[in-house]
């Protein structure tokens, strides 16, 4: 991607409209300078529970906390210009339907 391209938010329906056709850059950064080496390659920075292995040297992901997510998506948001940061949560928190709407409302 071009630095001079107009980057806009990808939302959840520009995705849909690419599928089959121009491929979609993905990359996962969990803090804001990753973040900066990225934005300009990417569509779309994920930010995953992996962080607590990668950053935070648990065994697996099930140490994840929600509070650690929200950290490392707003590190990374507060880099990306116009476009969107996926994120998952912590499996403990989304079991249940309500469980994950007020996981997801909180994080955000």
């Amino acid at each position: 991607m071009s630095k001079h391209a107009v980057q806009r938010r990808m939302t959840s329906t520009a995705l849909k409209e690419r599928k089959g056709g121009d491929r979609i850059v993905a990359l996962t950064a969990y803090t804001t300078p990753m973040a900066a080496l990225l934005d300009p390659h990417a569509d779309l920075i994920l930010v995953g529970d992996s962080v607590g292995m990668v950053l935070h040297g648990l065994p697996d992901t099930i140490g994840v906390t929600l509070d650690m997510m929200a950290m490392h998506g707003r590190a990374v948001m507060r880099e990306r210009r116009a476009r969107s940061w996926p994120s998952t949560f912590p499996s403990a928190l989304t079991k249940r339907a309500r469980s994950g709407l007020t996981t997801a409302r909180r994080a955000s």
